[in-house]
């Protein structure tokens, strides 16, 4: 929850203070050097034949904020692929889909805050 409320706060200050400072995902993975252990690790993970879950106590609350509104379809095979290995995880949850135009920040940082609210178990 630390992370995802450090990702907020600097998202949204970003977008009210006019910072456009971006990292690449190699200048932050050397700035967070405990971020590129995970990062591989989860490249291995996804990269494996997928283990069903088993014994779910209850679905998963995922919110989806996403740039998708455009031309490229990128946004929109991510999240068609992120359902596919939920599927094959045999992972029971709900899914809300928030597809915005790219640089509407301000009505990303609304829905990223609306999933703060409703308590979601992950947001994307």
């Amino acid at each position: 929850m630390t992370r995802l409320l450090f990702f907020l706060f600097f998202f949204i200050s970003s977008a009210i203070g006019g910072n456009s400072e971006y990292w690449s995902v190699s200048q932050y993975l050397n700035k967070e050097p405990n971020e590129k252990k995970v990062s591989l690790y989860f490249s291995r993970v996804v990269r494996e034949k997928p283990i069903p879950i088993e014994n779910q106590s209850k679905p998963v609350k995922i919110m989806m904020v996403y740039p998708g509104n455009q031309i490229s379809d990128y946004w929109r095979r991510s999240k068609v692929s992120f359902e596919k290995r939920m599927t094959e995880l045999q992972i029971d949850y709900t899914l809300e889909n928030h597809f915005t135009k790219p640089g509407t920040v301000r009505e990303q940082a609304k829905h990223l805050l609306q999933g703060v609210k409703e308590d979601v178990d992950y947001l994307i």
